[in-house]
């Protein structure tokens, strides 16, 4: 499946399909990565679930980050701004997804450093 929509990734930019091509590498990369997860290491212990306060944290720093992020770039989102265009809310949906998703993932491993329940018996300090 996900070598397959990679694969018409190509012929979408080539017919000037570029928001469809966008889709398509983002769900074939989805695919890849979710294959990768599930080859894990066996006998690995798996991180403890994310404390609920931690979601909540994470979506309001990466809302913040994204929105720092578009104005800086000047990439017009709002429909009052020349070269606004709805693509541009894919750039910001994806950026706010892939900032949400590892700094989540990064942070809960740390606090289940700090909280002693490494799955790899090391503590380090960061």
């Amino acid at each position: 499946m996900g070598l397959l929509s990679l694969a018409g990734v190509p012929v979408m930019v080539f017919t000037g399909k570029l928001f469809a091509a966008a889709v398509l590498a983002v769900i074939a990369l989805g695919v890849f990565l979710r294959f990768a997860a599930r080859r894990g290491t066996p006998g690995s212990a798996a991180t403890p679930p994310a404390p609920l306060w931690l979601s909540a944290a994470v979506a309001l720093l990466t809302a913040l980050e994204v929105a720092l992020a578009v104005e800086a770039t000047g990439l017009p989102v709002r429909h009052g701004q020349p070269g606004f265009s709805q693509g541009n809310w894919l750039w910001v949906l994806l950026a706010f997804a892939g900032l949400f998703w590892g700094q989540r993932r990064w942070l809960n491993r740390r606090l289940a450093r700090r909280r002693g329940s490494d799955p790899h018996g090391t503590r380090h300090p960061f």
